[in-house]
């Protein structure tokens, strides 16, 4: 177990869900315990924001390990062992908004409505603040042809919190569908102006432009487009006796991402793996970098976001990890093994090996001992990956 934590001071609009040791997004409940402000001791937790300590109330192991086991199986389209996995952590947890808000999305992907209400509203007497529950409502009353349920839910998230990509995104697409064009196109571009690195959001400016026939704005969306699908453009191959990943690795030692990220184009390699490369070698920094650059390009890529949490958690920078955890697709990509591993050393990390062997299905030594475990796991998932290709 931590003790003795002290958790990075929140973005002012982070601090409604501050008091929760539980975090936001359903397979990232590990990032918002280390990034949005939590530490669990055996008998009480105290968490920092804006500097000042506020007392919560202590979660379970079990209540953590079953709620990344009913991310994990979420993400992989698992649904109903999902929905167990986030049951079990209901029922270990019970004041947990966050638990009870999937268990009600799950129960809506099964088609089960009346007890997706009833989990629905168990967390909302809970926290009826809560921006995502208000968000699964919103899918949920969509998934059921529901439109001005939907809307209404979905206005609610978005005011609690306008800033998250995901939520105005997906109000923007029911004011489409019910022919609110004028102000569907309002709210995106204003999301574009708050975030002008987002290629989803772009996209759906220029999706939306084209449909209004707006010329003017399909003509900037198109050319944001294309610049940050470009923006880890190919270059011409160069010639070497060395692997592609020995190239990927010296690019990397040398602290040039630019040239990590050709010697990766070149040969076609999964460059989802180089901020996961990069920590193994030692370039803590450089690796959180990349992983901001890639969750821009790819939101639903999960494996980056964790590499991005354990990057900044080194580093001592969970803030980054908050600023970037704001936004989760509906839709993302399942982890894999190197991501799970970096789950793996999250866990062990902020609350020992009993949480991290919940994880992984294995004993985990404690401490450093542990982490050189993971680490080594964590080179052997990555080494068949480069190979010589």
């Amino acid at each position: 177990m931590v003790q003795d934590f002290r958790a990075p001071t929140l973005r002012p609009r982070l601090t409604w869900s501050a008091a929760r040791c539980v975090g936001v997004a359903p397979l990232l409940v590990v990032l918002t315990v280390i990034g949005a402000a939590s530490g669990c001791s055996g008998g009480k937790v105290v968490r920092v924001v804006d500097d000042v300590e506020v007392p919560g109330r202590f979660i379970s192991d079990v209540a953590y390990a079953a709620y990344a086991r009913g991310a994990e199986h979420e993400a992989r389209g698992q649904y109903a062992e999902g929905l167990a996995a986030y049951a079990q952590a209901a029922a270990s947890d019970p004041g947990s908004v966050e638990a009870w808000t999937r268990v009600g999305a799950l129960q809506c992907r099964l088609d089960r409505e009346d007890e997706a209400g009833v989990a629905f509203a168990e967390a909302r007497d809970i926290d009826e603040d809560y921006e995502p529950l208000w968000r699964a409502r919103a899918l949920c009353a969509e998934r059921r042809g529901d439109r001005s349920a939907a809307l209404v839910a979905a206005k609610r998230a978005v005011g609690l919190d306008p800033e998250r990509d995901e939520t105005v995104l997906l109000y923007v697409r029911l004011l489409d569908a019910d022919g609110q064009t004028e102000p569907a196109g309002r709210w995106l571009r204003a999301l574009a102006i708050l975030s002008p690195s987002k290629l989803p959001v772009w996209e759906a400016l220029e999706a939306q432009a084209r449909r209004g026939q707006d010329e003017l704005w399909t003509r900037h969306a198109a050319t944001q487009v294309r610049r940050l699908r470009e923006r880890l453009g190919q270059r011409r191959p160069v010639a070497s006796d060395r692997s592609p990943w020995q190239l990927v690795d010296d690019a990397l030692l040398a602290g040039d991402i630019v040239a990590a990220r050709r010697y990766v184009r070149q040969a076609r390699l999964d460059p989802r793996l180089l901020p996961a490369r990069a920590i193994l070698l030692g370039h803590t920094a450089l690796a959180a970098a990349e992983a901001e650059v890639r969750i821009d390009a790819d939101p639903a890529d999960t494996d980056t976001r964790l590499a991005l949490a354990l990057a900044a958690d080194l580093l001592g920078q969970g803030d980054r990890t908050s600023r970037r955890m704001g936004t989760l697709p509906a839709t993302v990509a399942p982890l894999t093994e190197v991501g799970r591993l970096m789950l793996g050393e999250l866990l062990l990390r902020h609350l020992g090996p009993a949480a991290a062997a919940q994880w992984l299905g294995r004993p985990i030594s404690a401490g450093v001992e542990g982490i050189n475990e993971l680490r080594q796991r964590l080179r052997e998932a990555l080494q068949p990956l480069g190979g010589n290709r």
